[in-house]
């Protein structure tokens, strides 16, 4: 088991607020991204409410993990690693139909916050524990803790990448982006 404590006073480990300011964090971390991501917005402007829940439910509190040892990589986001891989499935399926591009995008980054995520559980001072697979965002779970210290433990096995990435599905995608999900995915 690997834990990795995060002091939450630090203003490079708090979350950042809202999804609107984490996504706007990104935004301005990732520079290179951003006629892709202008595209994404008018293409497909669920794919950016995508990112606003998977903002919520995540948070940029949680560091991106090596994916060989498990490490923690602070002060890096997990969350901007899951949103560069759909950013960048997007760009590559521009000449695809418009949507298996969002299926591009939301399955690449569903997938890769899945592998970031999978087996972590956050613990507060309080004795308060929230895995992914819980259903309730991170930034709710936050809300009212007291500067201080969280642990973050990675358990691998505890929960499978598919557990995770169903809870993360289930929160960030509305019932229009399942059913247009389902139906490229069944090639109607």
């Amino acid at each position: 088991m690997m834990q990795t404590e995060l002091d939450l006073t630090s203003p490079l480990l708090r979350p950042a607020g809202t999804a609107r300011e984490i996504r706007a964090g990104y935004r301005k971390a990732r520079r290179r991204f951003r006629d892709t991501l202008a595209m994404l917005a008018v293409d497909w402007p669920n794919a950016i409410s995508i990112m606003s829940k998977l903002s919520e439910y995540v948070t940029d509190a949680i560091p991106s993990r090596d994916p060989l040892s498990g490490k923690a990589t602070v002060p890096e986001p997990a969350l901007y690693h899951a949103f560069d891989k759909g950013v960048q499935a997007y760009a590559g399926s521009l000449r695809e139909i418009d949507p298996m591009r969002l299926l591009r995008f939301s399955d690449a980054a569903l997938s890769e916050m899945a592998r970031q995520i999978a087996g972590i559980a956050v613990s507060s001072a309080d004795q308060r524990v929230w895995t992914p697979i819980l259903g309730e965002p991170l930034s709710e779970w936050l809300e009212g803790k007291d500067a201080g210290t969280i642990s973050i433990t990675y358990q691998p096995g505890e929960a499978s990448m598919s557990a995770t990435q169903d809870a993360l599905a289930n929160y960030a995608l509305t019932e229009l982006d399942r059913r247009i999900l389902k139906k490229v995915q069944h090639g109607c």
